[in-house]
């Protein structure tokens, strides 16, 4: 059984570049501090495949539109990214 992810910080994002990091498991906040494009939060599956996550209060995919954005996210242990890379990105998943 993997630890929660309670007090995990990762940044998934700096500017020009999208960087995949470990989560743990268990609920975090998706924060988006500042962003160009629409990009999504994703999670690698143990083939390698990458899908979208869904907020947990909407059932919509993650996905950014706007700077100063905050999502409610569950995730098993796992790696993830943000979809998008280039421009001026700042996202961190947070456990809660």
């Amino acid at each position: 059984m993997t630890r929660a992810a309670q007090g995990d910080k990762v940044q998934l994002v700096t500017v020009g570049a999208s960087t995949p990091g470990k989560w743990r498991g268990g609920r975090g906040v998706l924060v988006i501090s500042t962003l160009s494009g629409t990009p999504s939060l994703e999670m690698q599956l143990d083939d390698g495949i990458w899908v979208g996550v869904h907020d947990l209060n909407t059932g919509a995919v993650v996905t950014g539109g706007a700077a100063a954005l905050m999502f409610n996210v569950e995730l098993p242990a796992c790696n993830v990214r943000m979809s998008t890379v280039g421009g001026a990105m700042n996202v961190w998943l947070v456990g809660v």
